[in-house]
């Protein structure tokens, strides 16, 4: 949620109902997210309103009408390129001669303290302000296993009031089988802690055979979490076997069974995706396939012309297991 900084000036502005004449405004000044926090909340960039209203006075007399413009500006030095410091904006008159309002954004992408100051009329107000400091953590749950990957939960939590993550994967995909995707950031706790007056959070999974995977949170245009994930002690227990039928090559233009076997701490694992490769290059039917209930998986090979001897690789993510199939006496 943008917090709105609510700004009053004080001081002297040239009336133009009445020539010569000059008012003293005294507006109560508010500086406070909507919240009730005393932070403003971060959202994407940093982003946080300015609200300017100058009040009308019952006397005629003393009404201030036409055109006035406002500047808003962040006076804390920064280097940051997409900072938004400065803003000149037109505050709306009410009716005939009456209140004016008007509101502008500006950007704080680092978060932290800092100082705005408002003019009016030639007068000014500087404000001390402070905003949550943009953080983002990925903490992986308890894997399970699915077949030949393995599944890991990820909690993921930000200091944003609002906004997405988008989660880069190295060595496995997401949920949706690609390796890039955005989370948004909702109420729901998914157990991650944060010290944060307005921590968010997403949940996502991660699916990998690999020994080792990589996980990049990025909150929205700012912070970054790079995590490792080791996953090796749990994959050395998925197992493949390579079984022809015959044991021996038969002629060229012949078509032969084979057989992998995943099997899981020795036993029968099903859902296992499986890759067939044969050297030298032959026909495959089909090349690719998924263990049924007994962890087999069974695919049909055509002996190309000129092949004596053939050489069958099972592949399930990292893991690659052969057969050298050797030539009919």
């Amino acid at each position: 949620m943008r917090a709105f900084v609510m700004l009053g000036l004080s001081g002297l502005l040239t009336l133009s109902c009445v020539p010569d004449a000059r008012r003293t405004l005294s507006p109560v000044v508010d500086i406070r997210p909507m919240d009730g926090v005393e932070s403003l909340p971060w959202v994407s960039g940093g982003k946080f309103t300015v609200k300017v209203n100058v009040p009308a006075l019952p006397d005629k007399s003393g009404r201030l009408c036409g055109p006035l413009s406002a500047r808003a500006e962040i006076t804390t030095p920064t280097l940051d390129s997409t900072a938004v410091t400065s803003s000149n904006f037109s505050l709306k008159q009410e009716g005939d001669c009456g209140a004016y309002q008007g509101l502008t954004e500006l950007a704080w992408p680092a978060g932290g303290a800092f100082q705005v100051r408002v003019t009016v009329a030639g007068e000014e107000q500087v404000h001390e302000l402070r905003m949550d400091e943009p953080l983002v953590r990925v903490v992986p749950g308890l894997q399970t296993r699915e077949g030949a990957r393995l599944k890991v939960p990820l909690c993921i939590v930000s200091s944003a009031s609002r906004g997405t993550v988008t989660l880069t994967v190295e060595g496995g995909t997401l949920e949706d089988g690609q390796a890039v995707g955005r989370v948004n950031l909702g109420s729901m706790d998914c157990g991650a802690p944060m010290d944060s007056p307005r921590a968010r959070w997403a949940s996502a999974a991660l699916f990998t055979t690999s020994e080792r995977v990589t996980i990049r949170a990025d909150l929205e245009g700012r912070a970054n979490d790079v995590r490792s994930v080791e996953l090796a002690q749990d994959l050395q227990s998925l197992d493949l076997r390579v079984e022809p039928e015959p044991s021996t090559l038969p002629p060229p233009g012949s078509v032969f069974a084979v057989t992998i076997i995943a099997t899981l701490n020795g036993d029968a694992a099903d859902g296992v995706p499986v890759r067939l490769e044969t050297t030298p290059a032959a026909e495959i039917l089909p090349a690719t396939g998924i263990t049924g209930e007994q962890g087999t998986f069974v695919a049909h090979i055509t002996v190309p012309e000129g092949a004596r001897s053939m050489r069958i690789d099972a592949i399930s993510g990292s893991l690659r297991r052969g057969e050298f199939v050797p030539p009919s006496p």
